[in-house]
C-alpha cells in the first residue's frame, strides 16, 4: 500500500475488523469511530524520513472523530 501525505487510507476497526474507518494521512494520533460498530479505534500516523506508518489500538471509551 502506498501512503502519501494528504491522501486517504482505510484502516481496520480493532473491534469488528471491518475496513470502515477512513483517515486522512497526516502525522498525529486520534480516535476514530467505526461506521459499522460505532466503537472507537485509536489511529496513530507516524512519518519516519520519507516513509509513513499507520498503527491502530483498541479504545474502550473515547470521543471519536466522525
Amino acid at each position: 500500500m502506498v501512503i502519501e501525505e494528504g491522501g486517504q487510507v482505510s484502516v481496520p476497526c480493532r473491534h469488528c475488523r471491518s475496513l470502515s474507518i477512513q483517515v486522512a494521512v497526516e502525522a498525529g494520533t486520534r480516535p476514530y469511530s467505526c461506521k459499522r460498530c460505532s466503537r472507537s479505534t485509536q489511529v496513530a500516523i507516524v512519518k519516519a524520513g520519507r516513509a509513513w506508518s499507520v498503527y491502530t489500538a483498541r479504545l474502550e471509551s473515547a470521543v471519536a472523530v466522525e
